[in-house]
């Protein structure tokens, strides 16, 4: 009687330490998953702010036909979201098992407009633009302008005329919509074909 009293002990404590241990990794992974969908916001505001802030300085830019260098910084970073966080993304997509594709167009395009910035030789704060390379910030412009219509038909609670960031209501709706929801795969994907369309740099 007793060795079954002992057995009975052993197998509910057993169940109590399984049932303890299930609870905490189950909460481990709603706080990690929670924590994850947070950032993941966070790289959408800027993904989905980029285009809409290059849109508005890109067509100064065009107008004047010269360009400064705060400008040329301000734009080398929003192209520089476009693609270190699209590409980070990405790759969080794929490890959680969201996607398996791993081209992007959108990517590569954009990381050629970084380049075109870096290479820009400023000798004074302004420098008057080529022929040339006006016909390339025309190709950058077209295809903002195709990302910003993008983000205003994937996106809830954004205006396309915004170019500094998001709502707390944006950030909240989305968080809560979390990595199990698509609004983020559908926006790179809107992205990634509309830049199928788009023409190379040729500089």
């Amino acid at each position: 009687m007793k060795k079954q009293l002992v057995i009975y002990t052993l197998l509910s404590t057993s169940l109590i330490a399984l049932f303890t241990l299930w609870l905490i990794t189950s909460k481990e992974k709603d706080l990690y998953e929670e924590y994850l969908s947070g950032e993941l916001v966070n790289q959408i505001v800027r993904i989905s702010v980029a285009p809409s802030s290059n849109l508005s300085i890109l067509e100064d830019v065009l107008t004047a036909g010269t360009i400064t260098r705060t400008q040329a910084e301000q734009l080398q970073m929003n192209f520089s979201y476009l693609t270190f966080e699209i590409q980070d993304v990405i790759h969080m997509a794929i490890s959680i098992q969201r996607t398996k594709d791993t081209s992007n167009n959108v990517t590569s395009i954009n990381s050629d407009y970084v380049l075109f910035f870096i290479q820009l030789d400023f000798q004074e704060d302004e420098i008057q633009l080529s022929e040339e390379q006006l016909a390339s910030l025309k190709i950058m412009n077209n295809l903002m302008g195709k990302y910003t219509k993008v983000v205003g038909e994937k996106l809830k609670f954004v205006s396309i005329d915004d170019t500094k960031g998001r709502s707390g209501h944006f950030f909240d709706y989305y968080r809560e919509k979390g990595l199990e929801d698509d609004y983020w795969l559908e926006l790179l994907n809107g992205f990634e074909k509309v830049t199928e369309e788009t023409d190379s740099l040729d500089y």
